[in-house]
């Protein structure tokens, strides 16, 4: 496609063709994927791409500042076609899923705790909030860090009515681990009738999400604010985008963004 470079690096091979690819990234899920369509006709690279190999994407429009994710192989399948494979690829939030804790404490605060753990899956803390609470007893039992952090959030929901719902864990572009209910930095863009704006659905029940599609926005990523202005359907307002997909395609890019309440349950 005119216009659009894609850049992409699997432990030392450089890309050179890459028929697909797709980044998504969502608030209050684990893990940000990826998937890369690479032509392997003689089936060299599905015997060479392993799991666990380093990953970095760079797309974006040639003269400016690319989006940049990163992450490791996670797995090798059959692309499209027979003369295809799909690398799936999956973010730095990695660590924080496969770090197993087995410890206790007691009247601690959360973001202690928190904090603790992502020291202890490797990582840097970026902000770490506080709920304003302490904690009379933690304990995780063979627990990955995500599921203490998750676990937090349900004691301080019912043990003392704070409100977690628009709480995340999350990693920014950066590479720091964030907790807490704000928005990742970052200029967000203006999606726009007769500019980004390709098409957006608003919901038809109050607590799902609508969805926007417009073209690549490829530093956008979940948690991020953007601004919506839609004439057709009276929308002009700023929101916190709650889950991102890129997709690049032999014939179109493009960024699909959901927004709405946020509602998870504890």
């Amino acid at each position: 496609m005119d216009g659009i470079r894609v850049d992409i690096r699997i432990g030392n091979l450089e890309v050179l063709r890459c028929p697909g690819l797709w980044v998504d990234s969502e608030r209050h899920r684990a893990l940000t994927r990826m998937g890369v369509v690479l032509p392997d006709p003689e089936r060299d690279l599905f015997k060479a791409i392993v799991a666990g190999l380093s990953v970095e994407i760079r797309m974006g429009y040639r003269g400016e500042n690319p989006g940049v994710w990163t992450g490791t192989v996670s797995h090798v399948e059959e692309g499209g076609t027979k003369d295809q494979i799909m690398i799936g690829v999956v973010g730095l939030e990695r660590a924080l899923v496969e770090t197993r804790v087995t410890e206790a404490w007691v009247s601690e605060s959360p973001e202690a705790v928190v904090a603790w753990a992502v020291s202890k899956a490797g990582m840097v803390a970026g902000r770490i909030d506080s709920p304003g609470v302490i904690l009379p007893r933690v304990s995780a039992g063979d627990l990955s860090v995500w599921d203490l952090v998750r676990g937090l959030s349900v004691s301080c929901q019912k043990g003392f009515d704070v409100a977690m719902s628009s709480w995340a864990l999350w990693v920014d572009d950066k590479g720091r681990v964030n907790w807490g209910d704000f928005d990742a930095d970052g200029d967000g863009p203006t999606i726009e009738s007769g500019a980004l704006l390709i098409q957006h659905v608003p919901s038809g029940a109050g607590f799902d999400r609508h969805v926007v599609e417009s073209f690549l926005i490829p530093g956008l990523r979940h948690s991020m604010l953007f601004t919506l202005k839609d004439v057709f359907r009276g929308v002009d307002g700023t929101f916190r985008a709650l889950r991102v997909r890129h997709e690049i395609g032999d014939d179109k890019a493009r960024t699909f963004v959901w927004y709405g309440a946020e509602h998870e349950k504890y």
